[in-house]
């Protein structure tokens, strides 16, 4: 019922490289946003249809997935070219901090069990398919190796099952 149904409300330029990934943060009503050619994460006011902030030259060329965590109230992005997961604060619009994963990964999706506040991280590199991040200590809680190229994963909580594409 609402008049502004299936219409355009903004659009928000980033860059020339384009947008590519992005999720939703219910409790302050933002949508983080990566632009993945232009190293660039942004912070969207989903309210006032407005950019917030942009946080640019990031010293990563391969920015992935943003992920909210209900558990934490934090966002977490996966830098694939540096090997680290980088936490945010949507409260003040903060990179919080930027930490290395600690195995080879080069990760891609992320997905986050909010009740035991671990994430999965789908690496594209053989040797660790799959690597569970406990996002409490942030830090490597353990690897699941010989899966191949994932990409996407998402946590589906009916199910209680991380599921990952590789």
């Amino acid at each position: 019922a609402s008049a502004t149904y299936g219409t355009t409300l903004n659009t928000i330029y980033l860059g020339q490289g384009g947008t590519d990934e992005l999720d939703y943060d219910p409790v302050d009503h933002k949508v983080y946003v990566t632009d993945v050619a232009d190293n660039t994460v942004a912070s969207v006011d989903a309210v006032h249809n407005s950019l917030i902030k942009a946080f640019t030259g990031l010293p990563d060329d391969q920015i992935e997935q943003p992920r909210y965590n209900p558990t934490d109230d934090m966002i977490y992005v996966n830098f694939r070219a540096t090997n680290r997961i980088a936490k945010f604060n949507p409260q003040n619009d903060s990179l919080v901090s930027l930490t290395p994963i600690g195995v080879p990964c080069t990760p891609s999706g992320i997905a986050i069990k909010p009740s035991t506040n671990m994430a999965l991280l789908g690496c594209r590199l053989t040797s660790q398919g799959l690597v569970y991040w406990n996002l409490t200590t942030n830090s490597l809680d353990h690897t699941v190796p010989n899966i191949s190229g994932v990409d996407q994963v998402i946590y589906n909580a009916k199910a209680d099952r991380f599921f990952a594409a590789a």
